[in-house]
């Protein structure tokens, strides 16, 4: 969307005739409609700085599934549905694992996305999509092609404090030892994580 003035036009081809105008117009006092964009861009970062924020993702390569935790599929039948029962939560009409009833406490406070799916038969393949988005038929030999969304969140936002990492692996990323799914590839060694440590019998299960 563009906004000019209090008017707005749509990608969608909605503009008004003074709208148009106007945006024909720019040209003639040397303005492009790239230019205006950049300008509104840098007015709005000048309003809104950037926060503070961070995201945490919890990788957990051998962990429950999702019919142990937030998709039980209680009313399935005993060859599809979780071994646990389910719960209500405080967001009405979702029900996840009995195993977590304090999650169930917080639950309109998240989101579940349950279209989610692949049909790689292989961990290492799956693994690799979903951090990079890419498709790719054994990664693990192969090695990883495109960086994952942590190598591209340090590329395009970087750190939130100047000296502090954009890009943290605990306790260590695979792509210290294997380099198949949360590599920097082509973005270069700059957006590779810093490995963080923590117990050092928790390394990579491979």
């Amino acid at each position: 969307m563009l906004e000019l003035r209090g008017r707005t036009w749509s990608q969608s081809g909605s503009v008004s005739r003074r709208s148009f105008m106007k945006i024909g117009s720019l040209g003639l006092g040397g303005l492009t409609l790239p230019d205006l964009l950049a300008h509104r861009a840098l007015q709005a970062a000048a309003k809104n700085p950037q926060r503070d924020t961070a995201v945490i993702l919890f990788w957990m390569a051998g962990g429950p599934s999702h019919h142990e935790t937030f998709d039980p599929k209680s009313d399935a039948t005993e060859m599809v549905r979780g071994p646990f029962g389910s719960i209500e939560t405080k967001l009405p009409g979702l029900r996840i694992s009995e195993q977590l009833p304090r999650l169930a406490q917080v639950a309109d406070r998240f989101s579940i996305i349950r279209s989610l799916h692949h049909e790689h038969a292989v961990h290492d393949d799956a693994s690799h999509w979903v951090q990079t988005g890419m498709p790719l038929l054994m990664a693990r030999e192969r090695g990883q092609q495109h960086p994952c969304q942590g190598a591209v969140v340090s590329q395009l936002r970087g750190p939130n404090q100047p000296g502090v990492p954009s890009y943290v692996c605990i306790p260590e990323s695979y792509s210290s030892r294997l380099g198949f799914y949360q590599h920097g590839a082509f973005l270069g060694p700059r957006h590779l994580p810093v490995n963080g440590g923590g117990d050092p019998t928790l390394g990579n299960y491979w």
